[in-house]
């Protein structure tokens, strides 16, 4: 037997894949049956094929009895990974083309019964899934389910488990319900701020550490989905980015155009204070002379009323002397003829003054 060369390329062995048999068990012929498989004490196969979905559709419903006892059996499920498998398989294949949606409504009182959906604001969103989960209704079953975990003393591993699928539970209840409600972004940014790892920018990773994330995921399908989505919001933030940039474009010609009117207007309003102030200066100015004017005219109007006086004064003394002259016997009119002729003369004089 030769020793094979060292230098030789190495073959990848590569053995033939073979296709794995679906285990078998009791056909599953009821949803009794269905719900015995998901929450019995013996895990086995519990997925129907398509010919038994067809049957339990037509197949008869739990009674009321049987229906106490499955509930009081899926008490086991304590951290509600079945719960959630169940919700996962059967609202999207069972209860889709059947009315009655009786995994649903199993559903519904499975989630009642458990202790973490005790509160006030999770038992109204499970009576009105057609509202969507608040910020506030998932941060207290969040919080509920921690609580009750560290008093159950679960496992690191089942507290983090029924964590998960309490909240999953709650997510799909109501997408399921109300789907156009519950946005994936909104789905994201709950599993993001209660459950996933918070982002390697709040705590010191190396490139290694983020590698290793990246290569060891083994959903990369649920990846996709998260990568989609906030590439969508990326695509939408740079939308509204270029919304805001042109706006703050226009703003900007605009606060321009505001300066340069405010710088107009300012120039107006200098050259009008400066008017201003001229008139003012004309009108003190005026104001002035026309106060000298006003105390001549009033001094030469008391001068003028004193000369008048002493004038009318004069002649009625000539013309009373007159006229006492006229008054003897005999009367002397020459000397009344003479005041007269001075009275007449004195006033004419004033007259032809005051005219002028």
């Amino acid at each position: 037997m030769s020793t094979p060369d060292p230098r030789d390329p190495v073959i990848p062995y590569a053995p033939k894949t073979t296709k794995r048999k679906r285990a078998k068990g009791t056909p599953l012929t009821s949803y009794s049956d269905l719900l015995r498989a998901t929450y019995g004490p013996v895990r086995r196969r519990w997925k129907p094929n398509s010919k038994e979905i067809r049957e339990m559709q037509v197949g008869p419903k739990p009674d009321s009895p049987e229906r106490a006892e499955l509930l009081d059996l899926a008490t086991s499920d304590m951290t509600l990974k079945r719960t959630r498998e169940l919700m996962l398989f059967g609202m999207k294949r069972l209860d889709g083309s059947h009315s009655d949606r009786p995994v649903h409504g199993f559903v519904r009182d499975v989630l009642r019964r458990h202790p973490v959906y005790q509160s006030k604001s999770l038992k109204a969103a499970l009576e009105h899934p057609d509202a969507p989960p608040e910020r506030h209704t998932v941060h207290v079953l969040v919080a509920e389910t921690r609580l009750w975990c560290k008093r159950s003393k679960l496992t690191k591993r089942d507290a983090n488990s029924c964590l998960v699928n309490a909240l999953h539970c709650l997510l799909l209840w109501c997408a399921e319900n109300r789907s156009t409600l519950l946005r994936v972004e909104d789905v994201l940014r709950y599993l993001q701020d209660e459950l996933w790892t918070p982002p390697f920018t709040q705590r010191k990773t190396s490139e290694f550490d983020k590698l290793h994330v990246l290569i060891g995921d083994r959903d990369p399908r649920a990846t996709s989905v998260a990568c989609s989505v906030l590439a969508k919001q990326v695509v939408e933030l740079r939308q509204q980015l270029g919304t805001s940039r042109a706006n703050a474009r226009e703003l900007q010609a605009s606060l321009e155009r505001t300066k340069e009117q405010l710088q107009e207007t300012d120039d107006q309003l200098k050259d009008a204070t400066e008017r201003n102030a001229r008139l003012d200066h004309v009108l003190g100015v005026a104001r002035d002379r026309h106060a000298d004017e006003k105390a001549h005219l009033q001094d030469d109007r008391e001068k003028l009323r004193s000369a008048v006086v002493r004038r009318l004064k004069a002649e009625l003394s000539l013309l009373e002397d007159g006229l006492h002259a006229l008054r003897r016997d005999p009367p002397k009119v020459s000397v009344m003829d003479d005041h007269a002729e001075r009275a007449i003369s004195g006033l004419t004089r004033e007259l032809e003054r005051l005219q002028d």
